[in-house]
């Protein structure tokens, strides 16, 4: 079993609900920006919270990028993905509660591509029947041609091998001494 987590970004400073304390306990972090938390605001404004929430060395991948909601300047969050080494997620449910950002996930997926980004598919499911359920999600990955082989969660080894990862660079974090948030020390 491992642990995980969906935190809300809470501002432009890339500042989350969950203290640093507690991400670093977790095998897989994943946040995204989220209306009841965070209200919509523009393009800038919202880019620079994925960016600076990418800068996160305890924070894995960014939930549903595409959401029309929150528009961002998707090269510039795929550079800070490449460059940080984390994830951006496609996420099936989107297809079902965000209407029209099909467009943007093939533009995610464009950039992604184009910066060696690797990626998550996530059926991100509200109810049992959804758990699991990525067929939305996975034929549009293969209609723009993404490599198979940068989804981090195709296998149980690959994904495996992406937690390996994580521990590593949570590790590094932690013997750094590095603080993320003022007043969590580790």
């Amino acid at each position: 079993m491992y642990f995980g987590c969906e935190a809300n970004i809470l501002a432009s400073s890339g500042d989350l609900d969950i203290f640093a304390e507690q991400m670093r306990r977790m095998d897989f972090v994943v946040v995204g920006l989220h209306s009841p938390v965070m209200p919509p605001s523009n393009r800038e404004y919202h880019t620079r919270a994925l960016i600076n929430t990418i800068k996160n060395p305890l924070v894995d991948c960014i939930a549903h990028p595409e959401n029309p909601n929150y528009p961002i300047d998707m090269r510039v969050v795929a550079k800070a993905a490449a460059k940080y080494e984390k994830l951006l997620e496609v996420n099936n449910n989107s297809f079902l509660v965000r209407k029209g950002g099909e467009q943007t996930f093939r533009d995610m997926l464009s950039a992604c591509m184009d910066e060696g980004v690797r990626i998550a598919v996530a059926s991100d499911a509200h109810i049992d029947c959804e758990v699991g359920r990525v067929e939305q999600s996975m034929e549009l990955i293969e209609a723009a041609g993404f490599p198979k082989e940068k989804i981090v969660n195709l296998t149980m080894e690959r994904f495996e091998e992406y937690l390996g990862e994580r521990r590593a660079r949570v590790q590094a974090f932690v013997d750094s001494g590095q603080i993320v948030f003022d007043g969590i020390a580790f």
